[in-house]
């Protein structure tokens, strides 16, 4: 059901708070960020509704084909914003990683596992899917 949707988010709270409870020799020179997309799937006025044209965080419009889609944008708002803050910050090598429940399509795809997948340009930096 719905209530396992929060799983990635949650992962990512756990994370951070690991790492802020990690002893300071295992974390030095490690800055993590985490954004957390949530989003609460219901009918109302302000919901997606199937053809809709809508304007992403990265200025990207995107065609609703599915009102199923609230978690896909938002995980994509997420990661804009976050590579719109490593810009401008100057981050030299930022790392990003999603911890996402994807469940509807990931299940579809993938059947009742974990996945962990890097983009082709992930893959040409050296990738970190391979390593988890």
């Amino acid at each position: 059901g719905m209530r396992r949707d929060k799983c990635g988010a949650a992962a990512a709270a756990g994370f951070i708070l690991a790492c802020a409870r990690a002893p300071a020799e295992l974390t030095r020179g490690l800055r993590v960020v985490v954004e957390l997309g949530c989003v609460r799937n219901s009918i109302g006025s302000d919901a997606y509704v199937a053809d809709e044209v809508i304007t992403s965080h990265a200025g990207k419009r995107v065609l609703v084909g599915n009102t199923d889609m609230e978690g896909r944008m938002v995980l994509a708002d997420c990661l804009s914003h976050l590579r719109a803050r490593a810009i401008q910050e100057a981050l030299p090598r930022p790392t990003f990683l999603s911890l996402a429940t994807l469940t509807g399509h990931a299940k579809l795809s993938y059947g009742s596992y974990a996945v962990a997948l890097d983009t082709a340009a992930a893959r040409a930096a050296g990738g970190v899917g391979s390593k988890l």
